[in-house]
This record gives structure tokens, sequence and C-alpha cells, in this order.
């Protein structure tokens, strides 16, 4: 009897376990419908956290004919490609990404077709389930077409992770680039993650990476000595074009702390520019070589966490030190400049007690150059300061001067290691400006290409903005690009649901200034115009006119030019009439423009005559879904950029010789 009641109970905890077990389930997929990048990857969003399998494959097949066009095998645990178009080395990368509940898949690159359209297949045991349980798997209904032809202004492109902009990945907006070109090319790259390892290849010359937000737009992976062999490889980022610029973005090498050597960037190229930027790795942050001016950025690491072979001049920048260790091992040959750090902050993180400015071993490198001018040192900066083995070289500079406690104090520098100097004046004066500094043989000045073109802002609300590739939405900012010649970046930072106040109160507004825009369409007045109670709504008559006189003023106080753009008219009919709930804020802004004798665009009006023409059946047309009288479709969001555009040479003379 006992023997038989066992057997049940155990029958039946069997039986609830199997009912409790729920299968993986794929709950997203992306992406989808119309309008894909052409460098788009897979991404796979589950009901609980995947497990990549031993075994399974994900397959793009032409949606036409069923054929074939990229495999990708989830189960090879270090698959190995090329990453740049004239990259010599295969780099061993990570198939599958996963975070969480999201599987990120990475397609061989060149594969998908501009108008194409394609389908996924995913083989059962691809995926599993934390207790080992094999992903069904898809065989049909995930279908996506790649948008129809290349970007119209290959000199300006969009990186967008949602599909928003021209390319979904740095790589592939890299590779799109004209080699060898002598005018610059900028990519802007939108507020994102960015989980990829870049290649900017020798003949990919003049390219400006510019983030939305140095916080928020990242470029991390998981690269180092062990996975990668070789101080070139190892990098997250690796640059070998000339005339390289970055800027307004983070790079971060996610290695592990003691995961061996492992560079955020890696640089090997003439007249380069990393500005207002971050660099987060451990050991071997920032290779440099070549010529590399980086101001006004912060370097993380702990061992050798600055290094490399070339000339490079640190300015404004903050070097912290996430463990004991080294900042600076300088590898320049003699007769050559090394790391110059001129009004830099050394700091630590708060358990870091022993530091050294820098470390060599004169048998190898013997002419080792680092100076620290004008510096601030934290606590964790040993006495000693400098760290030499080998025997005495005469060739070797190690030098200081005026270096201060962070609060800005003289520093005591008597326990000094004789291997490192006190500068004199003079000497400090010869090494106290990056121009000289990195003037080479052809008398480079890094001020040059760090301003290099024209940056054109726009802020707005969710008529404005621009929206992932498989919303229906568009806004008139999406379109303005299209316009411009390469000598325009224009950065869209328009924001769905934001008002002339909450844009501020956000934080938006001061990321906007800090992107040094020389230009700045600002619309706003769809959510200010909400019910008072709402958080973000302002009156026309007072706090809508007090915060436009903001936006003016402090646009101004950084050089720019601010261009007032009336909010757009609402479809909204009414027997027949077109109705105004707008026009308050359209006549108060032009109030402002005329107050501060600023430029302005009456979109207002203009978009009232061309909704007026349309009727209202034809206004329709423009809507992103059937009811909504505000939001754009394509069409619609072209044609506001039009009346903008119309409007912008007569507003701002100065910007029609940048037109296409």
């Amino acid at each position: 009897m006992m023997k038989t009641r066992c057997g049940f109970l155990l029958i039946l905890l069997a039986a609830l376990v199997a009912v409790s077990h729920a299968d993986l389930a794929l709950v997203e997929r992306w992406p989808t419908g119309d309008g894909a990048c052409a460098d788009t990857p897979l991404r796979l969003t589950f009901d609980q956290p995947p497990v990549r399998g031993a075994t399974g494959k994900i397959e793009i097949c032409r949606a036409g004919d069923g054929q074939p066009v990229a495999s990708v095998d989830v189960g090879d645990a270090q698959p190995a490609a090329r990453f740049g178009a004239s990259s010599e080395f295969l780099l061993r990368y990570e198939p599958a990404r996963i975070s969480g509940k999201t599987a990120q898949i990475r397609l061989p690159t060149g594969k998908l077709a501009y108008g194409e359209s394609y389908e996924v297949r995913i083989s059962p045991g691809a995926f599993k389930d934390a207790e080992g349980h094999d992903f069904a798997g898809v065989s049909e209904g995930w279908q996506f077409r790649i948008r129809p032809a290349l970007p119209a202004n290959p000199g300006r492109l969009i990186v967008a992770a949602d599909g928003s902009g021209d390319f979904c990945t740095i790589q592939g907006a890299v590779d799109q680039i004209q080699p060898h070109r002598r005018k610059p090319a900028f990519i802007f790259i939108r507020k994102g993650r960015y989980e990829e390892l870049v290649r900017v290849g020798h003949e990919r010359t003049q390219i400006r990476l510019l983030g939305e937000e140095r916080e928020g737009t990242v470029i991390a992976y998981t690269n180092n000595e062990k996975l990668n062999t070789g101080w070139i490889q190892r990098a997250v980022l690796g640059v070998e074009g000339d005339d390289f610029a970055l800027e307004n973005l983070t790079v971060q090498n996610t290695t592990p702390y003691k995961g061996s050597q492992a560079e955020a960037v890696f640089i090997n190229a003439e007249r380069c520019v990393l500005r207002d930027a971050r660099f987060l790795s451990f050991q071997d942050t920032l290779n440099l070589s070549g010529r590399v001016y980086v101001a006004d950025s912060v370097i993380e690491g702990d061992v050798d966490y600055v290094w490399g072979y070339g000339t490079a001049c640190f300015e404004r920048c903050e070097l912290r030190s996430m463990h004991d260790g080294y900042c600076v091992q300088a590898r320049n040959p003699a007769g050559k400049t090394g790391y110059v750090f001129l009004n830099c902050r050394l700091t630590a993180a708060p358990e870091v007690k022993k530091t050294w400015l820098a470390r060599i071993e004169t048998n190898r490198f013997p002419a080792s150059h680092v100076a620290f001018i004008g510096c601030k040192m934290g606590a964790h900066i040993l006495p000693a300061g400098w760290q030499v083995t080998g025997p005495a070289s005469a060739a070797l500079r190690f030098g200081e001067y005026l270096s201060a406690d962070l609060a800005g104090g003289m520093l005591e520098v008597g326990q000094r290691d004789a291997s490192g100097k006190q500068l004199t004046l003079t000497q400090a004066g010869n090494e106290s400006n990056a121009a000289k500094v990195l003037a080479g043989n052809d008398g480079w000045d890094p001020r040059v290409i760090s301003e290099a073109g024209i940056r054109l802002a726009i802020i707005g609300d969710s008529t404005v903005c621009e929206y992932p590739s498989q919303n229906a939405g568009r806004g008139w900012g999406h379109h303005i690009q299209d316009y411009f010649a390469d000598d325009v970046q224009v950065m869209n930072l328009a924001a769905s649901g934001r008002s002339t106040k909450t844009f501020i109160a956000e934080g938006r507004w001061q990321k906007t200034l800090a992107l040094k825009p020389n230009f700045i369409l600002i619309q706003f007045g769809h959510n200010d115009s909400h019910d008072p109670s709402h958080p973000e709504a302002t009156d026309a008559g007072t706090t809508y006119k007090d915060f436009l006189r903001r936006y003016v003023d402090e646009a101004r106080a950084i050089g720019a030019t601010p261009i007032l753009v009336t909010p757009m008219c609402r479809r909204t009919f009414e027997g027949g009439k077109l109705q105004d709930a707008l026009l308050r804020y359209a006549d108060a802004m032009k109030e402002i423009a005329v107050e501060k004798k600023a430029a302005l665009i009456d979109l207002h009006a203009a978009s009232r005559v061309y909704f007026e023409q349309l009727g209202e059946a034809g206004s329709l047309e423009t809507a992103n879904k059937a009811g909504d009288q505000t939001h754009f479709n394509e069409k619609g969001a072209k044609a506001m950029a039009g009346l903008v555009m119309k409007e912008l040479p007569i507003a701002v003379p100065e910007l029609k010789a940048q037109l296409r």
C-alpha cells in the first residue's frame, strides 16, 4: 500500500512539474514590415531569458524564391569575421548577444539588398530556456523589407539602433563612406547602446562620429587579448583612417577586471581628435599611435590605460584610476614627442591607493616621453610618481610642471623618482600648446578638424521627431537632412510629448547645447497647449513666451543662431472648415521673434494653407493613422519638411549656399 501511494505521488509530482513548465516563446521580433536598414541586426525578445543552444541556425531567405542569402550558426562558440571593408584581420565575436530576455543577432555584412524582401527562419534548438528546453523555432511568418535605396546624402549619415536612421550599426555607416575622401563625412549616432566591434580602415579618411549624448550613446563590446590576440585586434573601436574625429559618446570595452589587455579605442592614424567623450575599460583603455588630440574627456582604467607609440596631447581630461596601477606607458622613439597632459585631473575610485603617473622599461623604450603640465592629482598618486626599470637613459623624458592636488594646492614633489624632472617655465611653455605638440611636418592644428562642418540641431515634439522604421509615424525633422549638401550635419533631437517646459526640465536642452550646433530649429506648441493641469502645459501669453526667450538667449550665448518655427496647424475640420486651436501659440512665437529679432519660419500659416487646399478628405492621406489629426505619415512629414525648407533660406540667408 505504501509503495502504491509513493508511486502515485511521484507521478502526480511529475505531472505538476510538466504543467508548470512553459515553453520558451517569442513575444517580439525585429525588424518587421517595410523600411529596414540594410545592415539591420535581428532582435528576438522572449517571454523569459533565453540561452544559446549548442546547435541551431538562423537563416535569412529571399521572400520571393525562398533562397537563403545569409546564415548564422548560433551554436558556434567563437565565429570570426572581418569588420570593415579593408580589414586584414578576422575577429572573433559573439553571433548572438543576450541581454535579459532579448537576443541580438549580427548578420553577415553586405548580404541584404536595398528594395528586397526577406524571411527569417530559426531552427529548433537555436535557443533554450534556463532548464534546457528547446525553443520551437520559426518556420514562417517573419518577414521584413529593406528600404528602397541608399541614403540620399552619403556624406551625412544617421545611425539609430531602433532603425529610424540610415543605418542600424556604426560599422554599416562607416562602410558606406566613400574611400579616400578629402571632405569630412559626418555620422550622427542617436542615443542607444551599440553592441558591436567597429573598424575604420586606412582608406576611410575624414570620418567624424558624433553621438547624440555623451553618456547615452554607447559603443560597447567584449574584446580582449584572449579573444583576439594583438594590440590592433583587441579594441572595441579601431581606427587606421587619417583625419578621424569622435565626439560626445562613450566607448566601453566590457571585458571584466583582470580579463587581460582590452582597449576601448585603438588609433594608428594621423590628425585624429577625440573630444567630449568617455573611454571605459581596465587594462590598456586607450592605445594611441600617430597623432591624436584628446580634449574634455574621461578615461577610466588601471594598468597602462593610456599607452601607445604615437604623439598625443590631452587637454582638460580626467584620468580616473579604477584600481591600483599605472596611468601611462609611452613607447615613442627618440626625437618624437610622446604623451602630454595639459590641465588634466587625475582621480580615482575610493579604494585606489597606489597609482604611478607612468612606467617604462628603458631597455626597450629608452626615449619615452610623458609630461604633466598644470594637472591636479588625487592622493592615489604615489609620492615617487614615476616607475622606471632598466638602465639609466639620458633620452628618457618624464616631467611635470605646477602639479597640484585636486583642491588646487601645490603638491609636495620632493619624493619624486629622479627619473622625472620638474620642468622650468620655458620647458613647460614649449609643451603647453596642443598645436605645437601635434604640429608634425604639416603644421596641424587640432582645433581645425574638431570644429569642421556646420551643425544644425532640431528640437521639438512628436510632429518633428524621428520614429523607428516599423512605426507608421514620421516627423518632419526626419527629412531635413535630404535638403542639405555635405557641409551641414542635421541633428534631430526632438522628442515626442515634449513642450518648451519639459524639454528643458528633462535636460534635453542642455544636451542640445553640448553638441555645439551652429543653428537650432525650435518648434513647440502642441503639448504646451494641453490642459493647465498637465505638467507639460504652458500659457501662451506668459510661460510659453518666457521659455522661448530662454531658448533664444541661451542659443545665442553659445554662438548658435536660433530659428523659431511656429507649430504646424492640426488637421481638425468641423463642417468642412479647418479649425485653429494653436493660433495663440503661433502668434506668441511670432511676437517673441519680433521682440528678440530672431529668425522665424511660419509653419503654422503655411501648413494651414496646405491643409485647406487638400480639404478634409485629402488631409487624411497625410495622417499616420485614422482619426489622428496631428501626426504624420511619410507623405505628411515630407510635405511639412518641404514647407520648412521653402522658408529657411529666406529666414536664414547664410544657409542658402548649403542647400542641394
